[in-house]
């Protein structure tokens, strides 16, 4: 095939290209084009509409006391409810809090713009594996009483941590039946945030936000809870051994199980109730 009538067999996939790109519209299949010596495949160029920007970053670096085979690895990152802030658990170097820079705060973004560099603003160095963490779900930069956020970890209790000193605020302790403290494998609060949800390998405990300490109401599962999602009086708790459970939370540690699912091992990434559908 001459060089002529390759451009003339060309020009139609071409103009067919361009039509799609002014139209917003990508083609997932490869385009597939012969020339000489095998098949040329070219595939459609994504965020043909839409470019990412890189606004900010954050790294961390081994801590002097570290052993050298454990890695600072992020364990998990949360958006505070207001946006403001980041919630970081690291490998072995505890939680880190960090700022959205306050330029972010417009909504306008120059493609020149200085990537920055974020510095943890609060750092709580946490002594054992963190479990789970999550936001006080009404958390409002302007109210600072309600800036706070929770941790379950290795070896202690549930604990309440303030976002603007770092400083512990409570402890919320589940004991079983031997009167032995439990480490919860997961926490979230409820969608008022008057209620905390703790879940562990055999039972679901419910905390009085208001009343930190032993005070709690139990309740029996079959499985251990790995992971938490709530919407309104919906909880769903996902477990290790393949199932979701649904329950309605109607009173202080009531629940009744309107639903179960099965499929893979459930973690905390892997399950979000967003009113009757699940991701």
């Amino acid at each position: 095939m001459d060089e002529e009538s390759m451009q003339t067999n060309d020009a139609p996939e071409t103009e067919q290209c361009i039509i799609e790109q002014e139209n917003c519209q990508i083609n997932d299949v490869p385009v597939e084009s012969e020339v000489s010596g095998g098949t040329l495949y070219e595939y459609p160029s994504l965020f043909t509409s839409k470019t990412l920007l890189e606004l900010c970053n954050s790294s961390w670096s081994r801590s002097a006391n570290a052993k050298q085979e454990v890695q600072p690895y992020l364990r998990g990152c949360k958006w505070s409810p207001d946006g403001t802030c980041c919630l970081t658990v690291v490998n072995n170097d505890g939680v880190h809090l960090t700022e959205v820079p306050r330029d972010l705060y417009t909504g306008t973004v120059s493609p020149n713009r200085t990537i920055d560099v974020l510095d943890s603003t609060i750092h709580v160095k946490e002594g054992g594996l963190v479990y789970d963490f999550c936001w006080y779900p009404a958390m409002n930069s302007c109210i600072p009483e309600s800036c706070c956020w929770l941790t379950t970890r290795q070896n202690a209790p549930v604990q309440m941590w303030d976002a603007f000193d770092g400083s512990l605020r409570c402890s919320y302790r589940g004991f079983n039946a031997v009167d032995e403290m439990e480490p919860a494998l997961s926490v979230t609060f409820n969608a008022d945030g008057t209620r905390i949800i703790a879940g562990y390998k055999k039972v679901l405990r419910t905390f009085d936000v208001n009343r930190p300490g032993r005070d709690f109401a139990e309740h029996k599962i079959n499985s251990p809870a790995s992971c938490f999602a709530n919407d309104n009086n919906l909880l769903a708790v996902g477990s290790w051994n393949t199932t979701v459970t649904l329950y309605n939370m109607s009173e202080m540690g009531t629940y009744k199980s309107i639903g179960k699912m099965h499929g893979h091992s459930v973690n905390t990434k892997a399950v979000k109730a967003e009113g009757m559908m699940f991701n």
